[in-house]
C-alpha cells in the first residue's frame, strides 16, 4: 500500500480541481478529504476491511462527473435520482 503526506494530498487536490474532465476519487470518510472537497459529492458504501470489520468507503465525484452520473441515471431510470449518502 502506498500512503500519501497531507503535502501529496494537498497537491494532488490542486491537480484534480483543475481537471476540465470527470473526475471520481476513492478513499474513507476523512477530515483533510471534506477540507479538499468540500463542494465535491460524497458517495458512502459500507464495506468491510481485510480483518471483516465495517467500514465506509466513499468516492468523492466534481461537478462533471456529478452531472453526467445524473444524466446516465435520468435516462435509465424515469423515477426520482437517488442521492448521496454522505456529507
Amino acid at each position: 500500500m502506498h500512503e500519501l503526506s497531507d503535502a501529496d494530498h494537498r497537491a494532488l487536490a490542486g491537480v484534480l480541481h483543475e481537471v476540465k474532465g470527470m473526475v471520481v476519487l476513492s478513499g474513507y470518510p476523512n477530515e483533510l478529504y471534506e477540507a479538499l472537497y468540500p463542494d465535491w459529492q460524497r458517495l458512502d458504501h459500507q464495506a468491510r476491511d481485510d480483518a471483516a470489520k465495517p467500514r465506509i468507503e466513499s468516492l468523492w465525484l466534481n461537478h462533471t462527473a456529478q452531472q453526467r452520473s445524473q444524466t446516465r441515471i435520468a435516462s435509465h431510470h424515469p423515477g426520482p435520482l437517488p442521492h448521496d449518502v454522505g456529507g
